[in-house]
């Protein structure tokens, strides 16, 4: 997962592991400027995204691969607050090498769990 969010990565406790840059190093809480996202006249498209794959061994049809998909963006409401504004693009993708039978509920929640362990390990350790 690469994340480049609007909001603030959280850890599982609601802590901030990483947070938005107000132009000097102090974090900003993000729910302040969601009020300037659309008021903004600067004319700047705001680029961020949280982007990634989900890879499993499970047999998946496309439907039950969409189900998995929506499902691992809990991963990201989970990790990153706020999460999905308007100005992130977050996507997750999934491939599936269909080798093992797996109920689409247990891979949905473990892919949701992936995901937040995945935005968030990079800055666990931080200091």
């Amino acid at each position: 997962v690469a994340v480049n969010a609007f909001g603030d990565v959280i850890d599982s406790d609601g802590s901030i592991l990483a947070g938005c840059n107000a132009g000097s190093e102090a974090l900003r809480y993000p729910y302040a400027s969601l009020g300037e996202i659309n008021a903004s006249e600067s004319g700047e498209e705001r680029t961020n995204t949280t982007i990634g794959c989900i890879v499993t061994n499970a047999i998946l049809s496309k439907p039950e691969a969409c189900r998995v998909s929506d499902m691992a963006h809990t991963g990201i409401a989970r990790s990153i607050d706020p999460p999905h504004t308007s100005v992130d693009g977050d996507a997750l993708f999934i491939l599936a090498t269909q080798q093992v039978e797996a109920s689409v509920d247990l891979v949905s929640h473990l892919a949701a769990q992936a995901v937040a362990e995945a935005v968030r390990s990079p800055f666990v350790n931080m200091s």
